[in-house]
């Protein structure tokens, strides 16, 4: 309803299918870049929608909800968390699906001779079982960045990698930096 992050739009279709009925518009609502929200719903009660991490680290979590958690991220599944009050209610476990076209694409630019790197906000082996698909290289794969630290990744990329040799006036004498191109997953 107030996030425009594509989860959030998901579970808030979820939310509406369940409810059967208006969902209540908050009365506040902050945004907390790379993990999550919180806002206060009519009433006074503060829910938090945000990464396992964050909401399972809360002191009255029960033990059963943060083990299945953890189970679910071994097996490569991102795990989003609920709070109300301040106190962890719910997990649910999200799976990244590939385009059917992914891996073909990652290998037509690796066989150009590209590097092909994936930087995401998800952690390391939901990061790992999408690049094994994918066909990324493991030393490629940047696992739980917030988005300033995919501007210096891009950044470091750029500055560490020789230009193509496609216009030399430009090459000569200005410190070219290397071409870096960013695909996000369209959602």
């Amino acid at each position: 309803m107030c996030s425009e992050h594509p989860l959030a739009k998901t579970l808030v279709g979820v939310a509406k299918t369940m409810v059967r009925g208006p969902l209540s518009q908050p009365e506040s609502f902050e945004n907390h870049t790379g993990i999550g929200i919180s806002c206060v719903l009519p009433g006074g009660l503060k829910v938090v929608v945000a990464s396992a991490d964050h909401v399972l680290s809360l002191a009255d979590c029960p033990l059963q909800l943060k083990s299945w958690a953890e189970s679910s991220q071994a097996d490569g599944a991102t795990v989003v968390a609920v709070s109300v009050d301040g106190v962890p209610l719910a997990s649910f476990a999200l799976r990244d699906t590939l385009a059917p076209h992914a891996r073909a694409c990652v290998t037509e630019l690796t066989m150009a001779g590209i590097e092909v790197w994936m930087c995401t906000g998800d952690h390391q082996k939901a990061a790992e079982i999408v690049a094994k698909e994918c066909g990324i290289d493991f030393s490629r794969v940047v696992s739980g960045a917030m988005p300033c630290d995919k501007v210096k990744l891009i950044q470091r990329l750029q500055a560490s990698r020789p230009s193509f040799d496609c216009d030399e006036e430009v090459m000569h004498g200005r410190g070219a930096r290397a071409v870096v191109a960013m695909v996000g997953d369209g959602k």
